[in-house]
């Protein structure tokens, strides 16, 4: 589910970074879109821009998506999910912190080492902190790829079939770990997500299947 890549930053950039950590309540974005959310690249805030927090996203030699720093206080963790875009990561403070793969019963420790790690954030997980110290986190969102050949898509929109307290924990349970794996094959254009409503194009050859796996809580309508 995570794996160390060969990218990482000198330990005297990392003792900076964390020397220098802004306040974070939650979540802190450090850039800002240049287009769509999913596929185009980002740009580093103005207010980052040649400060530690840019060397080390470029560090990084992908074009990126959305880069946040997390913070999770010690003792907690938050809802088990799946996302629809992988991500690549860097421990920056925390001791005793792990994420866990939920899909696969497995958890892995989370150390400070000064490299990048590779998601798949397609598998349902969770991130705890079982310390006694803020655990923060740079996380960036790897941008989604264009299918060359669209011809054979559908447009749709995945909406509420009916009202429940928990449509985001049950659509992130059963629907985006399939999507997740239908983009890295190709088989979705177009996503994007707009007030709670994912629209997209997708491959006909798997309406049928996402139709049975949107039920009971979602349903799919077409659109042109």
């Amino acid at each position: 589910m995570i794996n160390k890549t060969e990218w990482y930053i000198p330990s005297e950039l990392l003792e900076e970074a964390i020397g220098t950590l802004p306040n974070i309540d939650y979540r802190l974005t450090l850039n800002e879109p240049t287009g769509r959310f999913f596929y185009d690249k980002w740009k580093v805030k103005e207010e980052f821009v040649g400060t530690v927090w840019e060397e080390i996203l470029n560090s990084l030699p992908y074009e990126k998506g959305e880069a946040r720093l997390i913070k999770l206080e010690p003792g907690t963790t938050y809802m088990s999910h799946a996302d629809l875009d992988d991500r690549w990561h860097m421990s920056l403070t925390g001791n005793q912190s792990y994420l866990i793969n939920l899909s696969d019963d497995i958890m892995y420790k989370l150390d400070i080492d000064g490299y990048w790690h590779s998601m798949n954030a397609g598998k349902l997980h969770v991130a705890a902190n079982f310390g006694e110290i803020p655990r923060v986190q740079l996380v960036v969102r790897q941008l989604l790829k264009q299918p060359k050949y669209t011809s054979d898509f559908v447009q749709l929109k995945i909406i509420p079939a009916i009202e429940r307290f928990d449509s985001r924990y049950q659509f992130d349970k059963t629907i985006s770990p399939w999507l997740n794996q239908h983009i890295k094959t190709g088989d979705i254009s177009d996503l994007s997500v707009e007030n709670g409503i994912v629209s997209m194009k997708l491959f006909d050859g798997f309406l049928i299947k996402l139709n049975e796996i949107v039920k009971p809580y979602f349903k799919v309508v077409l659109s042109n």
